[in-house]
């Protein structure tokens, strides 16, 4: 645990300027307000899933948060010769497109209309839902790791030479009080459990426990692949071009992914996010991300189960 600590404190050290850190704060307080004001992607955006202005708006959507600051961050520390390399536009569109093209394909309601019967429509709807991440860019990703031929971050980033998993769980340990207290909120508990098995009847005749846990499996490999696009791509990926500068446009980027849940959850990305960037910039890896991200996941959902059963 100290050495998370350790990793996040020099980090600070190094890196921490008000006159980088606090625009780059405002810039994404006034978008978050902008969203929750307006309800912007859910009333917006989400009507738009599937056709090719899906593509296009949330292209514009994801930029909107990454380009601003990286191009602020790089200008304030001196770093304006990045922009002129074309690297840095081709690896960082390449990105962002991926991110609306995940956005974009609803390619699993032709496959939902296969089936007659709600239960089976829900489950299918919700497991492909959070398939549809890791089936579509999958491919894409390694390309783009093995184009950067990385130097000593594993396959895809998950390098486990050397990994210690229990500053990780220790994380999860302090986090179970804070879920706890947020699962009581009312948004909370419409948004998780993000599965409602009391909703399935019986689909395929499987037990309620038995599809629930389904479900869960392919909503955690969900979150492994989010951290390779995140800790990955936009941190592992980038550092070579924009050193520990890649940390702050990442943290816009994913603080924007967040829009559609509840606001609580969207402004602790932003903390999160922070964190999981630096760890994985120390460790090279995304592997300990991955087990904090999917573990915090799961307890949320876990504390909405026991708030709906008990």
């Amino acid at each position: 645990m100290k050495i998370l600590f350790k990793y996040i404190k020099n980090f600070l050290k190094e890196d921490f300027r008000y006159v980088t850190y606090l625009p780059v704060l405002i810039y994404i307080a006034i978008c978050l307000s902008i969203n929750f004001r307006f309800d912007f992607e859910h009333k917006i955006l989400d009507s738009y899933v599937g056709t090719l202005k899906g593509f296009l708006y949330y292209f514009i959507f994801y930029g909107t948060a990454y380009f601003p600051v990286a191009v602020y961050v790089l200008i304030v520390n001196k770093k304006q010769y990045v922009l002129n390399n074309y690297r840095f536009w081709l690896k960082t569109l390449f990105i962002i497109a991926l991110l609306g093209g995940s956005a974009f394909f609803a390619f699993y309601q032709d496959i939902i209309n296969l089936f007659a019967e709600q239960p089976e429509r829900y489950f299918i709807r919700k497991i492909l839902i959070n398939s549809r991440n890791f089936l579509m860019l999958l491919l894409p990703l390694i390309f783009f790791w093995y184009a950067l031929k990385p130097y000593k971050s594993g396959f895809l980033w998950l390098k486990l030479k050397g990994f210690s998993s229990k500053p990780y769980f220790y994380i999860l340990i302090l986090m179970v009080p804070v879920i706890l207290i947020a699962s009581f909120g009312s948004d909370f508990q419409i948004t998780y459990p993000t599965f409602k098995p009391w909703s399935t009847g019986n689909a395929f005749g499987l037990e309620k426990w038995q599809s629930g846990g389904i479900y869960e499996l392919f909503y955690g490999v969900d979150f492994i692949t989010v951290e390779m696009i995140f800790r990955g791509a936009l941190v592992l990926g980038m550092f070579k071009l924009l050193g520990k500068d890649c940390i702050l446009p990442m943290l816009s980027v994913y603080c924007f992914l967040h829009f559609g849940k509840p606001i609580g959850e969207a402004i602790s990305s932003i903390f999160g996010g922070y964190v999981l960037g630096v760890i994985a910039l120390n460790t090279k890896s995304i592997v300990g991300g991955s087990i904090v991200h999917i573990g915090v996941a799961w307890l949320m959902e876990l504390f909405a189960y026991l708030q709906h059963y008990i």
